[in-house]
């Protein structure tokens, strides 16, 4: 890996973040699926839990900008 920040998924738009919303709960990621819960948070107000999927190797979340928890 040589530092580079990935190209954004061709599928994702970027007015997307125009639907984004604060996620005010603690979200838990064990397969590739629980992202979705992600995709629409501007920001997670619990923690962010990452249980190893093995396959990840890339996250990309465009509308969240923080995470408080």
């Amino acid at each position: 890996m040589d530092g580079a920040v990935p190209e954004p998924p061709p599928f994702v738009a970027p007015e997307i973040c125009e639907l984004a919303v604060p996620c005010n709960r603690t979200i838990t990621i064990r397969t590739e699926s629980d992202l979705e819960e992600l995709r629409l948070c501007e920001s997670v107000g619990g923690n962010l839990q990452y249980y190893g999927v093995a396959r990840l190797t890339q996250i990309w979340l465009p509308c969240l900008t923080s995470i408080s928890g």
